[in-house]
């Protein structure tokens, strides 16, 4: 349908035809009038429903429209919109079954994991799901690697703990021995001191004088075990090395367990190697290692037994071995001998008397000097062997034997021992009163000044912790005195630490000396010898 219409809304022309002068519709009217061209759903004049399209002209105000029959545009557009809706719902089907798929893919692993992860860290099995997705595949790895950490983690925790659970059986073990062998030296020292009240005839005090002094140095070996071992243990030991020759460190050593070896009327074979033999390391401690050796032998060995020691020459290596004929032990113990804290058989080696520290600071100190230290035994009852090899050095130009214990006899001068406990502040004076000193004794920090001051001494032992003034400020005083600076003082303390021994060089100490202090390094230091040939000797020992 079309038709021109006048300004008036009048049909100048029409298709179908209409009388020339009728009016349009009432829908077109209203559209023509108020905008210049558009489209419409209205009725026609016949009531017909359309879609109709018109323009009007600016100049004069009439207008064409163009109708066509809304069934039509309907129809159309319906099948249209049918054919995509059916388009939309194929889509929709193979989009569903395609996801139901993939879900399928995806939610069938993703479950085994769900399940497999309850067990995590519960088996060595690996969780398996076969996923071609990288991803679930990701995550299975992931599950099987945290599996396996947890694992590990765990068995690394069962063993520390079982190890903690040892090493306190251990500890317990050693304390309750560390008490009995404590008391055991101070069982004859006591009496001993009643047989000295008792019966004074020199004969008795003699041999009483000989039995304490062997149990105050069973006493004093057993704190310098418990002090080396701990020292070790931090890394706070450390070795004053140089040339020294191995015969005089096995001479040294005999020196110190021939005690012990003719209490039980043992034998001793001293095997030297042909030509003389050197290491690099610290006399004192590698004649302790052979001491501890002598002296478990001594020890482990019945009465009337054999201890053997050798030395040679071995691939670079020089050799130290000690052999008994002593109990032994099981080959499946030539480890455990060496550990802190472990004692074989309770049965046997407590009557023995130690600690079980020995060999531990042994295989320690030779570790320390570059060496290594193996056991060796038939069996229980068949004797043991200990064979120690330490790197070999060179011949020096000329050879320097460890020093001697005790030092020459020299000028005794004036000496002052200061100690809050007068028990050893006394008997420290006796013995260097014995020697020849001139000695005075005080107990108290404040005391000890006046009587320097009139004193005068050359020589001061002063004990670090005591109450009022300690050793330290004490020594700070002495020094600031007009004759201070030719004072030679000496720190006898129970502190041996790195810092007590570090504060006492500070305070300007000579020497720094831990209870209970040899008599012969207390009368070297009396006697004034060179500072550089005392200061090593004490700290790099004890500190």
């Amino acid at each position: 349908m079309s038709g021109l219409v006048d300004a008036e809304g009048h049909f100048i022309a029409r298709v179908p035809a209409k009388p020339v002068g009728s009016m349009a519709s009432s829908d077109y009217l209203k559209r023509v009038r108020g905008e210049e061209e558009g489209w419409y759903r209205g009725a026609t004049v016949e009531g017909h429903d359309t879609y109709t399209a018109f323009t009007v002209s600016a100049l004069s105000g009439w207008s064409v429209g163009f109708a066509i029959p809304a069934s039509q545009v309907a129809g159309s557009y319906l099948k249209g919109a049918w054919i995509a809706a059916g388009v939309l719902l194929v889509m929709l089907a193979l989009s569903l079954g395609i996801a139901f798929q993939v879900s399928r893919r995806i939610t069938r692993p993703m479950a085994e994991l769900s399940s497999a992860a309850a067990s995590i860290g519960q088996s060595d099995a690996p969780i398996e799901t076969r996923s071609g997705i990288r991803e679930v595949a990701d995550l299975e790895r992931a599950l099987n690697d945290a599996s396996a950490a947890i694992l590990a983690r765990d068995r690394e925790l069962r063993r520390q703990a079982a190890e903690l659970q040892a090493a306190d059986a251990n500890k317990s073990q050693f304390l309750a021995l560390l008490s009995h062998e404590l008391r055991n030296p101070l069982a004859p020292i006591s009496n001993g001191l009643t047989v000295l009240k008792m019966r004074g005839d020199a004969q008795t005090a003699a041999r009483t004088h000989a039995m304490m002094e062997r149990q105050i140095g069973q006493l004093r070996r057993l704190i310098d075990d418990l002090l080396d071992v701990s020292r070790i243990d931090r890394g706070k030991l450390e070795l004053h090395r140089e040339r020294v020759a191995v015969d005089a460190v096995v001479r040294n050593a005999i020196e110190t367990a021939k005690p012990a070896i003719e209490a039980k009327h043992q034998e001793l074979a001293v095997r030297y190697a042909p030509v003389a033999l050197y290491v690099e390391g610290d006399a004192v401690r590698l004649g302790q290692v052979v001491a501890n050796l002598l002296n478990n032998a001594a020890k482990f060995t019945p009465r009337g037994g054999r201890i053997e020691i050798v030395t040679r020459a071995e691939d670079a290596r020089a050799v130290i071995s000690v052999t008994d004929t002593g109990i032994g032990f099981a080959a499946e113990d030539r480890e455990r001998i060496f550990e802190m804290f472990v004692q074989l058989d309770a049965s046997r080696t407590q009557a023995a008397g130690g600690l079980g520290l020995g060999l531990t600071l042994v295989r320690s100190l030779v570790a320390m000097h570059g060496g290594a230290i193996e056991a060796q035994s038939d069996g229980p009852g068949r004797g043991a062997a200990f064979t120690v090899r330490l790197p070999l050095s060179e011949a020096p130009a000329a050879e320097h034997e460890v020093a001697e214990a005790l030092p020459a006899r020299q000028a005794r001068g004036r000496v002052m021992v200061v100690d809050d406990n007068v028990d050893a502040a006394d008997s420290l004076a006796d013995i260097l009163g014995m020697e020849g000193f001139d000695v005075r004794a005080c107990y108290a920090g404040d005391a000890a000044l006046s009587l320097a001051r009139q004193f005068r001494p050359e020589v001061a032992f002063l004990d670090l912790n005591m109450p009022g003034i300690s050793g330290i400020e004490l020594a700070k005083a002495l020094r600031a005195e007009p004759w201070g600076g030719r004072l030679r003082l000496v720190a006898l303390t129970g502190m041996g630490q790195r810092a007590d021994l570090e504060a006492t060089r500070d305070a300007g100490f000579a020497a720094h000396l831990t209870k209970p202090a040899s008599p012969a390094e207390v009368i070297r230091l009396a006697s004034a010898v060179a500072e550089a040939a005392v200061i090593p000797l004490d700290s790099e020992r004890r500190a």
